[in-house]
C-alpha cells in the first residue's frame, strides 16, 4: 500500500514539473528578482554611463571608470523598498533628478539599464524596482554627478 502512495505522488509531481504552469514559474525572470532583492550592474561589462540631467538635457556627460565603480558599489548597497514594489499602487513622481543610461559591451541598445535617481526623496529605480538608499550616500552620488555638468 505504501507503495502505492509513493508512486502516485511521484506521478504527480513529475505531471506537476512538466505542466505548462510549473514550467512558467521556473522560467519567471520575477521569481529570480524577487529572491534577490539586491540590484547590482555588471561592472565588468559596462562600456558607458552617460548621465542625463533632468533640468538641462543638453549637457552630454561619461563617468569615468572609477566613478562608475563608485556607482556600482552605491547601488550595490540600496535596500529593496517593500512599500512601493509590492504594494501594486500606480505612483505619480516627479521626473528624476538624475539619470544614468548603462550600456554593456555585447548588447544591443534596447538591453541598456536606466537608473533613476531622486536626490531629495532617497530614492532609485532600477530596472523597474524601487529602492531606497542612505541620505549621506545619496548626498555623495549627487555631489559626484553634479561635478560632471
Amino acid at each position: 500500500m505504501n507503495k502505492w502512495i509513493l508512486l502516485g505522488t511521484l506521478c504527480i509531481y513529475v505531471a506537476w514539473s512538466c505542466s505548462s504552469k510549473g514550467n512558467r514559474e521556473k522560467e519567471n525572470p520575477a521569481v529570480v528578482i524577487e529572491e534577490n532583492k539586491k540590484p547590482e550592474i555588471d561592472l565588468f561589462r559596462v562600456e558607458s554611463m552617460q548621465v542625463i540631467y533632468t533640468d538641462d538635457e543638453s549637457i552630454l556627460s561619461y563617468l569615468t571608470e572609477n566613478d562608475r565603480v563608485r556607482i556600482g558599489d552605491w547601488v550595490k548597497d540600496a535596500q529593496y523598498d517593500e512599500q512601493w514594489n509590492d504594494s501594486n499602487v500606480m505612483l505619480k513622481m516627479i521626473a528624476p533628478d538624475y539619470t544614468l543610461i548603462i550600456r554593456y559591451r555585447d548588447l544591443s541598445p534596447e538591453e541598456d539599464d536606466w537608473l533613476m535617481i531622486w536626490k531629495n526623496t532617497g530614492k532609485i529605480k532600477f530596472r523597474n524596482l524601487w529602492y531606497i538608499v542612505w541620505e549621506e550616500k545619496a548626498e555623495e552620488i549627487s555631489r559626484l554627478l553634479e561635478s560632471y555638468r
